[in-house]
């Protein structure tokens, strides 16, 4: 059974590579960034490679605060909000395909919409380290990547709200 999971991302500053009409040009970014980065772990600031069409990319690193020293690099502003997520095979478009497919399916048939207003984008992740992610692709045969939708509740009548669900709307 697809069980996806929800996610709520808080507001936030995040590093950022800038669009880039190629995949190439993210990772030399990634690269850049990451050898430098002296700011967090990505249990405390995850990184995220968003994309959308016609298939730009761009990476971010949502800073654990504000005083964290980018060495120059752009600072947005992340919007956060409600994120629907499951696990894709990473390195496999066919299977990345199939998940955003079947998370579009799932948010139809449950009381959440689509929300791809400016600042908000399909995004992805590795959820381990390099190092852990080359034992876990061993053990199951493939890598993990988690793809990331974001949604906002649809309006329900007063006998389906949720507790405290004015505070979850997102306008």
């Amino acid at each position: 059974m697809f069980r996806p999971r929800i996610n709520e991302f808080q507001t936030c500053k995040a590093v950022a590579s800038g669009w880039k009409g190629e995949f190439q040009g993210v990772l030399e970014f990634m690269d850049e960034w990451i050898s430098g980065d002296e700011a967090s772990s990505p249990f405390t600031s995850p990184d995220f490679l968003c994309f959308n069409e016609p298939m730009d990319f761009l990476w971010i690193k949502l800073l654990p605060n504000d005083k964290v020293d980018t060495k120059g690099f752009e600072i947005i502003d992340f919007l956060g909000g409600l994120y629907v997520s499951a696990i894709a095979k990473d390195d496999n478009i066919e299977d990345l395909m199939k998940t955003i497919n079947d998370l579009k399916i799932w948010i139809n048939e449950h009381n959440f919409e689509l929300d791809f207003r400016s600042g908000r984008y399909r995004m992805t992740r590795r959820i381990t380290s390099d190092k852990t992610s080359e034992v876990l692709e061993q053990a199951l045969g493939y890598g993990q990547l988690e793809v990331f939708i974001p949604i906002t509740i649809s309006t329900l009548d007063s006998s389906k709200k949720l507790p405290n669900e004015d505070a979850l709307q997102i306008d």
